[in-house]
Parts: C-alpha cells; sequence; structure tokens
C-alpha cells in the first residue's frame, strides 16, 4: 500500500431534501403541513482506500452505502466532508483536474439495462466516452476506433460481433460485461462497483466476479464493492466495511471481520449467513426494522434493535476506535471491556 489513500472520504455526509410543489409550499406557509425534514443518507462517514485493494462494503437496504458509493465516484456532492483523490480534495481542483478525476473512478451500477442506452449499439456505448476525452491509443499503436472498442470488448470476454447489436439482444451477463468494458474504455485506476452481480444467476454471477479479480491483477485496478451479499464481498475483499443507517459502525480485514466480528450490528448479519457443514440450524433475524434516515435515534444508532444496548447507547452516540491492528469499530462495549 502506498501512504497516501488512492480515495479518502473524511467524515462526508449527504442529506436529500424533499421538493414540494405549489400547493405543499402553500400549505406549508400557512401551518398546514409540518415543514420538511432532510433524509439523512449518509452522516459523518470516513473511509480510505489504498491502490490496488478490493474493498467491500456491506450492509441492509437503505443503509447508505449506495449513496457513499456515488459520493466517493464524485456523481454527487456530500452535504459537508471532503472527498479526496491522490490527497487532493476534490473541490479544491481546477475543472480540468476535476474532470481527470472523475476518468481516473468510474462507476458500474446494478442493472446494466437502466444505465446503458436502449437506442445505442455496444460499440458507441463502449467507445463514445474515450473518444471524447481522446483516450483511443490502447497501446499497441493502434488508434482507430473500431479497433479500440473491439479490444475492450475482448478484455471483458465478449468477441467483435457484439459491438452492432443492441442491448435488448444480450443476456444479463452480457450485458454486465459491456458496463464492464465502458467503464475501462476510459482508464480509470479505480471502480465502484454498485451490486453489480446481485441481478445475475448464481452461475453468471461467479463468472462476472472472477473476471473482476482478473482484471484486477492484470490492469492493477482499485475496487469499491457495494453489495448486500456476504458471500459476494468475502470471496472478492481484501478489507470489509459495514454500514448501518448512513454511519460506518465496523471496518477489518476481511478475514478478521468474518472470523472475529466486533460491532453487534456487524454479529447479527453473520449469524444470518448459512454455512455449509452445520447441519440444521435455527436463524433469527435481527428484531425490528431499521429506523427511518428521516428521523434516525438519538444515540448509538443501532441501539433499538441491538441486544446488549444499555441506557448510554441510548443517549450518546459512541465513536469509531482501533481495537486491533486495522481493525475498527463503533461500540461502547468496547470502552467498558477495557
Amino acid at each position: 500500500m502506498t501512504q497516501t489513500p488512492i480515495l479518502e472520504l473524511r467524515k462526508v455526509a449527504k442529506s436529500f431534501a424533499k421538493g414540494d410543489d405549489i400547493v405543499s409550499r402553500a400549505a406549508r406557509k400557512l401551518g398546514l403541513l409540518a415543514p420538511n425534514r432532510p433524509l439523512h443518507a449518509v452522516q459523518e462517514s470516513s473511509l480510505q482506500i489504498w491502490s490496488g485493494e478490493i474493498v467491500g462494503l456491506v450492509g441492509e437496504s437503505g443503509c447508505g452505502k449506495s449513496t457513499l458509493g456515488r459520493l466517493a465516484a464524485g456523481l454527487i456532492r456530500p452535504t459537508c466532508g471532503a472527498v479526496l483523490q491522490d490527497g487532493k480534495d476534490v473541490s479544491t481542483m481546477t475543472r480540468s483536474e476535476r474532470r481527470q478525476a472523475k476518468l481516473k473512478t468510474q462507476m458500474i451500477f446494478q442493472n446494466p439495462y437502466a444505465s446503458l442506452n436502449p437506442r445505442a449499439k455496444i460499440g458507441q456505448a463502449v467507445g463514445e466516452a474515450a473518444r471524447f476525452h481522446g483516450l483511443l491509443d490502447d497501446g499497441s499503436g493502434r488508434t482507430s476506433y473500431e479497433d479500440y472498442v473491439e479490444s475492450q470488448l475482448a478484455r471483458v470476454g465478449l468477441d467483435s460481433g457484439y459491438k452492432n447489436r443492441f442491448p435488448h439482444q444480450l443476456s444479463g451477463g452480457q450485458r454486465q460485461r459491456v458496463a464492464i468494458a465502458r467503464a475501462l474504455a476510459v482508464k480509470p485506476h479505480m471502480l465502484i462497483c454498485d451490486e453489480v452481480v446481485s441481478a445475475l444467476d448464481v452461475s453468471v454471477q461467479a463468472q462476472i466476479l472472477n473476471l473482476f479479480i482478473e482484471l484486477r491483477d492484470r490492469l492493477n485496478l482499485t475496487y469499491l464493492f457495494v453489495s448486500h451479499d456476504l458471500h459476494v464481498i468475502r470471496y472478492l475483499s481484501d478489507r470489509v466495511v459495514v454500514m448501518y443507517l448512513g454511519q460506518v459502525v465496523e471496518e477489518a480485514p476481511a478475514e478478521q471481520i468474518y472470523r472475529h466480528p466486533n460491532h453487534p450490528y456487524t454479529r447479527a448479519l453473520l449469524a444470518e449467513v448459512p454455512r455449509l457443514g452445520e447441519g440444521k440450524s435455527q436463524f433469527t433475524a435481527i428484531k425490528g426494522e431499521m429506523p427511518s434516515p428521516l428521523d434516525p435515534p438519538k444515540g448509538c444508532p443501532f441501539h433499538p434493535r441491538c441486544i446488549h444496548a444499555t441506557a448510554r447507547c441510548a443517549v450518546e452516540a459512541p465513536a469509531i476506535v482501533e481495537i486491533a491492528p486495522g481493525h475498527r469499530s463503533a461500540c461502547h462495549l468496547n470502552q467498558m471491556s477495557h
């Protein structure tokens, strides 16, 4: 690992305010409707990613992991906090530097059919951004647009004939390969993958995951892999970050977090994962539901569902602290045990 992270999020937060129509605005002015409350999708979360590693970001649906991924990719701006690329704050970059920063970090989405233009052929989808930014040279001395598109498709296991097809003519796995080729065509240093295999058949999932590992080794890529699937995250990741209700609650090397989870939420998540060779098991769901990000609880965000919660947990939010080398967790129980 280099001394400077390739990407760093420093206490970033993101809130969304619901817009009103004319009638609602008038009603609020007259006191007939309560004021709009912002939705706190991410709350002062920090994350560092070093060159060449795969970081898995996990949590229940609605925990804010996709929003954190979009903040990392520069698709949305944080309400507060800073996003740094190679040690430089993105908000202080010039327009040219910011454009280069966005090219270096590309995002691949869950539904490739929705992220591909249904009226554009695959060749156009893959090559247009590279042509616009003057990146058609693939290192072989060829600068032909057709040659460049074909080389990008070959990199993800698709032959040249696919460049003349439309997205609806491809399977889900093939469309996801196209989405990967499109991201790689602008020569990024890092890929942010948001639930990229969750909509695919299990056999196709394995192929796509192996492709990601192969590309990491061949191109020295860095990944932030967002998923709710703990098996996928364990298979891929060097390090795992666990989110709950917009906050990072635990972070550790993958094997450490799977063998010795610390935070009660992480333990509860892993307790629900079926394992081979354990025979008949009784699985117990985490009690209750995740609170609304419109009205997050005071204190520790997990305390309404935590079987270890104390009176302190309801009023004081725990700081995330290092409990072992490379292992951080946000739980008051850690302070009580020392």
